[in-house]
């Protein structure tokens, strides 16, 4: 006759052991995830200087910074009714 006691804590064992193993195998799966995550975005973010142009034969010069940028101009009309940025004297109305 099987000894049903010594069976069930045989099978408690294995199960506790299973749900053990279960565990520290989706932690370790986290971490080395977490691992090249981090590295990816902290690797993407220091990208060294990038290449200027390089030395030619001519003698020309070049500015060494360019000037200042142009002024950005509105890519759409204002909306109806809005204070539109016409050069009137202030306070008059149109």
């Amino acid at each position: 006759m099987p000894d049903w006691e010594a069976l069930a804590e045989r099978h408690e064992a294995r199960s506790r052991k299973r749900k053990l193993m279960w565990t520290g195998g989706i932690v370790l799966a986290a971490v080395v995830l977490g691992g090249a995550v981090g590295t990816v975005v902290v690797g993407g973010m220091h990208h060294g200087p990038t290449p200027g142009p390089t030395a030619s034969g001519s003698s020309a010069a070049s500015p060494a910074r360019p000037g200042p940028a142009p002024p950005r101009r509105p890519t759409r009309p204002p909306w109806p009714g809005s204070r539109s940025c016409s050069p009137t004297a202030p306070g008059s109305r149109t």
